[in-house]
């Protein structure tokens, strides 16, 4: 009979630690996969490509909450003015896809794309940027050959390469934090410990 009695004081005690486990532990680790984040773009980050786009495409890993200046996709050139015709939209088709115009007649340069959403599946906010380069050389370099097949030859001086643009990696905005929950847990946790091993102690004392 003691034994048993130990038992059901024990049963609470252990199913409440296994709770607070799952809360303190794995809680943080589903928040800082929040936020719809940089998937993949048109131009993609990075790229040197011949002629600018009509437009600039990029889809997120969540889809996007429809609001009024939520989702913004905003095109800058080296000089820092913005070129795009201010006319972010949600594609109706795929609410992660998210395009802007861009006009025509764009200078040979490096171009920052900043991009802001609102998921539709946690209702965080993100933003971040990457880059590209337009370069017109781009699209006129050969095939490489053997250099050992080639006679040298005096060649007209070209102009100067653009540098390409340095692959930037989206910075979504800082995801909610557990703050000071691991501690907060780990005293409730020691506390509840405690008070297992008194009552532990005291039920021994009783039954002796």
């Amino acid at each position: 009979m003691p034994n048993t009695s130990l038992k059901k004081r024990i049963l609470p005690f252990g199913m409440l630690l296994i709770l607070l486990t799952g809360v303190f532990f794995g809680g943080p680790l589903k928040l800082a996969r929040a936020h719809a984040e940089y998937e993949r773009s048109e131009p993609m980050a990075g790229s040197v490509i011949a002629e600018p786009p009509p437009e600039i495409q990029v889809w997120f890993t969540q889809e996007l909450f429809r609001r009024k200046g939520a989702n913004i996709l905003e095109v800058f050139d080296s000089a820092g003015t913005q070129v795009d015709k201010k006319d972010t939209r949600i594609d109706d088709d795929d609410r992660a896809h998210v395009m802007v115009s861009l006009p025509e007649g764009l200078l040979a340069g490096i171009y920052t794309v900043h991009w802001r959403n609102l998921s539709a599946e946690d209702g965080h906010e993100g933003s971040g940027e990457f880059s590209f380069t337009v370069n017109p050389a781009a699209g006129e370099t050969s095939p490489q050959v053997n250099p050992t097949a080639v006679q040298p030859s005096a060649t007209e001086p070209s102009a100067p390469a653009l540098t390409p643009a340095p692959l930037v990696t989206p910075t979504p905005a800082p995801a909610p934090t557990s703050g000071g929950l691991p501690c907060l847990g780990g005293i409730i946790l020691a506390g509840l410990s405690l008070g297992l091993v008194v009552t532990s102690q005291g039920r021994s004392k009783g039954v002796t």
